[in-house]
């Protein structure tokens, strides 16, 4: 059970790292995404990451759970 809660840890982790790349670079060139009228669509591909992260968040919180109440 070990092995399973560490990759489910991992892949959070990464999919936590991937949104705050993405993030990151947009804020990097904040002012061309403004010109370009994009703000909404990144806006929108962010939150696709956060619920991406969420999903994996959720998958590695249920077994931690399982593995707390053994």
């Amino acid at each position: 059970m070990g092995n399973a809660v560490s990759a489910r840890q991992e892949s959070w982790l990464r999919a936590t790292e991937k949104r705050i790349n993405f993030t990151t670079s947009i804020l990097g060139s904040i002012r061309n995404v403004k010109v370009l009228g994009l703000t909404e669509v990144m806006s929108s591909m962010i939150e696709g990451l956060r619920t991406e992260e969420l999903e994996f968040s959720k998958k590695f919180r249920q077994l931690q759970s399982i593995r707390a109440h053994q």
